[in-house]
């Protein structure tokens, strides 16, 4: 639509309607990704997710005003996914080097627990020995934060050990007590919630060989605009998916 009018009579328009324009224009259906790690991780069968930034890049160099008013709804409004699975490991330099990276409010971090995933030497350990998720230091670089929905999925109905100790554990207890500090506008308020819906979580059994289990952990600022965003988990999925969310507050 914009891209047919004329910069010069588009930033005549007012602001409002142009911020309109840029809500149609730029704001995608499924998470976006800012490195080539995402795309080549995230399942297949959601094409939606495999789009970066790329088919946006023409119209933000149309001027200056049109790319910094589109770059703010296009990195504050889409969520963006980052991976730690074994085949695509996210890290910080995934955004450091994005000059808008600290506009984005909301991202997908995603995790295999299938333990036969992960070859030898998979997995990261930090400069103390301990085991350590890269992703940790993707959160720490984007403060405005007000949305984080942590996916973990596996394909087996119980969660071996393995996973558990060396996978969620090491992500999950430094997420809970990094985001209050490095995150503001998420409060969380029993950091340890989600051991215990860990000790209680209880997959249907599956449906056939191909049935994926997706268990969701999603922190949020409490406003309005971030929780009606839990009604994406709410539509309809295909049959080969059991998705458990759980808000930890």
């Amino acid at each position: 639509m914009a891209a047919n009018i004329a910069p010069s009579a588009f930033v005549l328009l007012p602001a409002e309607v142009r911020l309109r324009v840029y809500d149609y224009m730029f704001i995608n259906t499924g998470p976006l990704h800012l490195c080539n790690h995402a795309a080549v991780a995230y399942h297949p069968m959601n094409v939606s997710i495999n789009r970066g930034l790329s088919q946006w890049i023409a119209l933000l160099r149309v001027n200056h005003l049109i790319h910094e008013e589109a770059s703010t709804v296009l990195y504050t409004k889409n969520r963006f996914y980052f991976t730690n699975r074994p085949a695509a490991h996210c890290d910080e330099n995934c955004v450091q080097f994005n000059p808008y990276h600290h506009l984005i409010q909301k991202v997908m971090l995603d995790h295999s627990l299938d333990w036969q995933d992960w070859p030898a030497g998979s997995i990261h350990l930090g400069n103390n020995g301990q085991v350590y998720s890269p992703l940790i230091d993707v959160v720490k670089l984007l403060p405005n934060l007000r949305d984080i929905d942590v996916k973990f999925t596996h394909r087996q109905r119980h969660i071996e050990r393995n996973a558990i100790i060396l996978i969620l554990i090491p992500f999950m207890e430094p997420l809970m007590h990094w985001v209050p500090r490095k995150c503001p506008r998420i409060e969380v308020n029993n950091p340890d919630a989600y051991r215990q819906i860990l000790a209680d979580y209880a997959p249907p059994l599956p449906l056939d060989s191909n049935y994926t289990y997706q268990l969701h952990f999603v922190l949020t600022d409490g406003s309005a605009v971030m929780t009606r965003g839990l009604r994406r988990f709410r539509n309809p999925w295909p049959t080969r998916f059991s998705i458990i969310l759980h808000e930890l507050l």
